[in-house]
């Protein structure tokens, strides 16, 4: 198991947010937040703020809080540059280790035989595994989405391996 750690997302990156938690990060996004109150939350849960906005990231910093400043560009680039601000080695999606990208809550993973019946049978029949988040109750699944999912890690994995 890999440690990560726990982290903060301004307002403007609500998508990435929801990827950092498949990553596994602890994530708190709020798309309402207050700059005032992300700082206030960085310090009391030691977490690392993640923005786009040049002066949060200069307060955060005259606070000596823990902030990566992103540049504007392709998701998979910010993504590259948390993981590099974070000083982590290439990390893997794994959803055992995953997070609930609506919630931020835990997941655990249930077998096919025990899976929620708000499930289609459908998809029960072609799965084994399922992981559900123990705060909101989302079912998740290694679908369709999850090429989508596994192509956007082959390509932060690619960009971090060009260093």
């Amino acid at each position: 198991m890999v440690i990560r750690r726990a982290l903060i997302v301004d307002a403007m990156l609500g998508s990435l947010a929801r990827k950092l938690r498949i990553y596994g990060f602890d994530t708190v996004y709020d798309k309402d937040s207050e700059d005032s109150s992300m700082l206030v939350a960085a310090k009391t849960e030691s977490r690392t703020l993640v923005t786009c906005d040049k002066e949060l990231h200069k307060l955060a910093v005259q606070r000596n809080l823990q902030s990566i400043l992103l540049n504007k560009g392709l998701e998979v680039e910010k993504m590259v540059e948390v993981i590099r601000g974070l000083d982590l080695k290439p990390l893997r999606i794994c959803p055992e280790e995953s997070r609930c990208p609506l919630c931020n809550g835990d997941l655990i993973g249930v077998s096919n035989l025990i899976a929620p019946s708000s499930i289609p049978q459908s998809i029960r029949q072609h799965h084994q595994r399922f992981y559900i988040c123990r705060l909101c109750g989302k079912s998740y699944w290694e679908g369709s989405h999850w090429e989508k999912i596994s192509s956007f890690s082959a390509d932060v994995e690619e960009r971090l391996s060009l260093e």
